[in-house]
């Protein structure tokens, strides 16, 4: 009939094949995305401890707030919104029947692990909801652990699905788009969990809560640039530089606010200001190619 016919077309134009794709794998993703956003909402409530939203900083075990030369403020945390809501929008994007392109993306394996895109998103997610509390109880040392997993997890699906591989802009929105955010949001806080692990050896340099050598975070937030630099370059991707250069904004906004005075560094300000040009300069680049 005609409007089978129609929905036909419909279901062919948005890249889907039929009824609702639902699988053990698939379950599984969904269930871990669900716990991973309880657990985060848990802690921006602060119901483990902590500062409620800013779960980045530290210390409060001891009643004062430790900072990293490399922690952003408060603000920039907004991505983390984002990254959720992208995900959101992954994870029902899997439930559908999708055909074509993003049905084979689906069903990609890691060289690796062998696992297909939906087992290593509920590994992805499984593995955050991991590092909340831990990094929130202040258990650092464990924590990247978790946080470094989370990484190399996403940087699996990274390398097989970014803007460069997918041509479709459902793909795009869909998958290539939240696994880029995602990928360079959680290769930043692997770093600052690095940081962090600084103060839970006891070492606060210069005695006003900064943790972490000024040459390690000028090393780290000039590695941040150049990482977004190269992937902007061969995967044509704006968005992972994009990221950085938001998250560098937000650390020079909390080296003006948040920092003590005495405990400020020229080098780190001036890398800081050095990964925000080189940054831009990048995403630019990308929506040029």
């Amino acid at each position: 009939t005609g409007s089978s016919l129609a929905s036909t077309w419909l279901l062919a134009g948005l890249g889907l094949a039929g009824a609702m794709a639902v699988s053990v794998s698939g379950i599984g993703m969904g269930v871990s995305f669900a716990a991973m956003v309880t657990v985060q909402c848990l802690v921006m409530v602060g119901t483990f401890g902590g500062e409620g939203a800013f779960v980045l900083t530290g210390g409060f075990s001891k009643r004062i707030e430790v900072l990293t030369y490399v922690t952003p403020d408060a603000d920039t945390l907004f991505i983390w919104f984002v990254a959720l809501l992208w995900d959101l929008v992954l994870v029902v994007t899997t439930f559908l029947p999708l055909g074509g392109e993003l049905a084979a993306f689906l069903d990609s394996r890691c060289i690796l692990t062998g696992l297909d895109v939906r087992w290593r998103f509920t590994m992805a997610f499984a593995w955050h909801t991991a590092w909340l509390p831990l990094y929130t109880f202040e258990y650092y040392i464990v924590s990247v652990f978790f946080i470094a997993g989370h990484f190399c997890t996403v940087a699996s699906l990274y390398y097989q699905i970014n803007v460069s591989t997918i041509r479709s802009v459902c793909g795009w929105a869909t998958l290539a788009a939240p696994i880029a955010i995602k990928s360079a949001w959680v290769f930043y806080l692997t770093g600052v969990n690095i940081f962090m692990i600084f103060y839970e050896f006891g070492n606060v340099w210069m005695n006003h809560a900064i943790v972490g050598p000024a040459w390690a975070s000028v090393v780290f937030i000039v590695g941040v640039a150049a990482v977004g630099s190269f992937v902007s370059f061969v995967a044509f991707d704006p968005i992972w530089p994009a990221v950085s250069l938001w998250v560098l904004i937000g650390v020079r906004r909390a080296h003006y606010s948040e920092v003590p005075a005495l405990a400020t560094s020229a080098q780190v300000d001036m890398a800081v200001l050095v990964g925000i040009i080189w940054s831009s300069i990048s995403v630019v680049g990308a929506i040029g190619l």
